[in-house]
């Protein structure tokens, strides 16, 4: 389960997830056990 700015996201069988030109104030993760990984990668722009 993920979950933008409060907003659950529904991820596909592909396992990505893209946002352009989003604001982003929070962000969750919630994992299902130990063996459950992920990657975010992100930019940080001021």
């Amino acid at each position: 389960m993920m979950a933008i700015n409060g907003e659950e996201v529904q991820i596909g069988s592909s396992g990505y997830y893209e946002l352009n030109e989003f604001n982003v104030n929070s962000l969750c993760v919630v994992a299902d056990g130990p063996k459950d990984t992920f990657v975010l990668d992100y930019q940080y722009i001021r």
